[in-house]
């Protein structure tokens, strides 16, 4: 059997052979639209089978996941205590067989803390970040008509297969 590459192909001469005035070539255009069909559907099967497979990846995703985050927090919780314990015994720094143990301070630039609002601060010490509201636009747009602003794109398409 033909792949979809070839009967697409094979299609579209067809279809231009007839609308060109050619000889009767209904009946073998039929016969590839078809084959173009069939091939479709089979195509949406292995989509179908495929999809699956990915929903399936995507819960057991979801589970290594969980499973990352309950560990992540379990170290989380243990390097607390062993930090807590060091604070509170004043041993910040010490060495075993294994590890090495320190309190240290976190490296980076130091951190500010802003003690008043924004609008107290002299303008040159404030970022104001603009950007369009695109849903008041819209709303411009289809109560006024107005597109001397912007202008609404065109849609995309896609394949939906039910």
């Amino acid at each position: 059997m033909a792949n979809i590459y070839e009967l697409k192909s094979s299609y579209l001469q067809l279809q231009n052979a007839i609308e060109n005035g050619e000889e009767d070539l209904t009946s073998i255009l039929e016969t590839v639209e078809d084959a173009v069909q069939l091939k479709c559907e089979g195509y949406a099967k292995v989509i179908t089978n495929l999809e699956s497979d990915v929903d399936g990846l995507k819960a057991e995703e979801k589970r290594i996941s969980e499973k990352r985050k309950n560990l992540e927090k379990k170290i989380g919780y243990l390097k607390t205590i062993i930090y807590e314990t060091m604070k509170e015994t004043k041993l910040e720094k010490f060495k075993t067989n294994t590890f090495n143990f320190a309190i240290v301070k976190n490296g980076g630039k130091t951190p500010i803390v802003v003690d008043v609002e924004c609008s107290e601060l002299p303008d040159d010490l404030v970022k104001i970040d603009e950007k369009p509201d695109l849903e008041a636009i819209r709303d411009y747009i289809e109560r006024t008509g107005d597109i001397s602003y912007a202008h609404f794109g065109e849609r995309g398409e896609s394949l939906r297969i039910k």
